[in-house]
């Protein structure tokens, strides 16, 4: 369940480094867009920019507080919600840590496990540090 309540993250931007900054920075706006269109219920919000606390330029998002958390989901749980949304799990991709993907054919996802999806005592997933893009853009890209 959901609350009004809305919880601020600090993304320290570390996509955005190196020569190709330019290009990063679409990357991190495109993670943005492509969590906020498959998990709508938990979408981010970028409310600025501030200086974390070892002085780095971070982007200040908000997202929606998941209240009445019963636990982390388990990797089963998780499977079996994104194989009903039409994800496959794919092969390892260069910017996935040596990790599987999965895929939906429009969105790619990373990182979903149940250190990053909540499950609710509404029955609900709530997938709200996963690392989610869009493959349009990732085609037109340089990875």
């Amino acid at each position: 369940m959901l609350t009004a309540k809305r919880l601020q993250k600090l993304n320290n931007l570390s996509y955005v480094k190196g020569p190709e900054f330019y290009h990063n920075l679409y990357f991190v706006i495109d993670r943005l867009n492509a969590h906020n269109a498959l998990f709508p219920d938990v979408s981010y919000e970028i409310k600025g920019f501030m200086d974390n606390k070892n002085g780095y330029p971070s982007l200040v998002l908000q997202q929606p507080y998941v209240n009445s958390v019963e636990r982390n989901s388990t990797k089963e749980e998780i499977e079996n919600y994104l194989i009903s949304k039409g994800f496959v799990l794919e092969g390892i991709r260069n910017w996935s840590n040596g990790h599987q993907v999965w895929s939906n054919g429009v969105f790619e996802l990373f990182d979903a496990r149940p250190a990053n999806v909540l499950k609710g005592f509404d029955g609900q997933l709530y997938f709200v540090d996963t690392f989610p893009h869009s493959l349009k853009y990732m085609q037109q890209s340089i990875y």
